[in-house]
């Protein structure tokens, strides 16, 4: 039996050795391709090689795939070994506390940066597709001004590729524009934890230039996930949220409180039900979590043609769990 063990146990680390070993391999490629076209690109505009656009994208496209293999070697291979010690430094001194092994419960503070992930989602997004119709245009722009004038299929696909662009740039406009109206929003919680069958208290704090009808829903979360083919025969994990329970509540404007910093504050005292399950997520993420919303209730909420409401959104993970 102990045999047995020891040569899982030997096997299990020449997996995680051979695994780390071509990890690095993978990541030292991507970077030094990356590092070699940035270079390869500076140098044959210098030599007159390269054109300035073709030398801009194979620059910026080098740097892309540099600052992914520098990024993901540092995710993986020193903030995840300083995250899991600062988790188990946590776990020792807080037994039998597990709301206390998230940082952000643990300070009784968490912020919301959904709507800074969108917009840096659509800004990066838009500028890639905008750079690749850049790029093929000025690669083969003869090839398509002559498709263009012989077939009308070519000339309206041509019209929508850019338009496709234009279109996520004016969407990245209007997320910058939310976002820099609210910034992020700070849960700062007082009930650490929120037992089921009491209530959750907190506040929000918001940059908030005029006071708005809000909505928050408080809501029970299941989290699961499954491997999924593609057409390709890749296998990808799919995550799905099923709400097992949640409840609104509205919030009134006269409830809303300014502060001389110009910050608004929005009080939140909703109860626990009794008969729901507890937060319990797995290594993955996978299990029941707590949501909080807290959102423009656009019944309650004067809007014009010319002047629609304030589109405010605001989610939060909170910390509810069960008495022993």
């Amino acid at each position: 039996m102990s045999d047995s063990s020891t040569t899982s146990a030997a096997s299990s680390r020449a997996g995680r050795i051979l695994g780390a070993v071509v990890m690095h391999l993978i990541l030292g490629s991507v970077t030094l391709l990356g590092i070699l076209a940035s270079v390869g690109a500076i140098g044959a505009f210098r030599r007159g090689d390269a054109d300035l656009a073709t030398a801009v994208i194979c620059t910026v496209v080098g740097g892309v795939f540099t600052a992914f293999g520098l990024g993901l070697y540092y995710l993986h291979y020193i903030d995840a070994p300083a995250r899991a010690a600062r988790e188990e430094r946590r776990a020792a001194l807080h037994p039998g506390a597990p709301w206390m092994l998230n940082a952000d419960w643990a300070a009784r503070k968490v912020v919301d940066r959904s709507s800074l992930a969108v917009t840096i989602f659509l800004w990066i997004w838009s500028a890639g597709w905008c750079g690749a119709c850049a790029f093929i245009w000025s690669v083969n722009h003869d090839k398509i001004v002559a498709a263009v004038r012989s077939s009308w299929v070519d000339a309206a696909f041509a019209v929508i590729l850019p338009l496709c662009g234009l279109i996520g740039v004016l969407c990245a406009i209007g997320a910058t524009r939310t976002w820099w109206r609210y910034g992020a929003s700070t849960l700062r919680i007082d009930t650490l934890p929120g037992y089921l069958g009491d209530s959750f208290r907190g506040v929000v704090v918001v940059r908030m230039p005029s006071p708005v009808p809000l909505e928050v829903e408080i809501a029970c979360e299941r989290r699961t996930w499954h491997w999924s083919r593609d057409s390709k025969g890749r296998r990808t994990k799919k995550w799905s949220t099923e709400m097992v329970w949640s409840e609104t509540y509205p919030i009134e404007t006269g409830r809303l409180m300014r502060l001389k910093d110009g910050t608004t504050t929005i009080p939140i005292d909703l109860p626990l039900p009794d008969s729901q399950p507890p937060c319990a997520l797995d290594e993955d993420g996978a299990g029941i979590q707590w949501t909080l919303y807290v959102r423009t209730d656009y019944e309650r909420a004067r809007a014009t043609p010319t002047q629609p409401a304030p589109g405010y959104n605001a989610q939060f993970l909170i910390p509810v769990y069960a008495r022993d």
